[in-house]
């Protein structure tokens, strides 16, 4: 998998995002923009908010 697209998350937990070695880029929306601030921030991919 190289894209995914996530509108919420029921426990804030984006770390298994981590266990996609081929992640290229993940579409979140703005309101996960603070878990990902606090989870992702070592993230390979690229995170774009819509």
């Amino acid at each position: 998998m190289e894209f995914i697209s996530l509108s919420d998350v029921a426990d804030d937990d984006l770390q298994p995002l981590f266990a996609l070695p081929r992640l290229k880029e993940v579409y979140l929306d703005e309101a996960l923009l603070h878990t990902a601030e606090d989870h992702l921030n070592q993230a390979a991919f690229h995170i774009v908010y819509q």
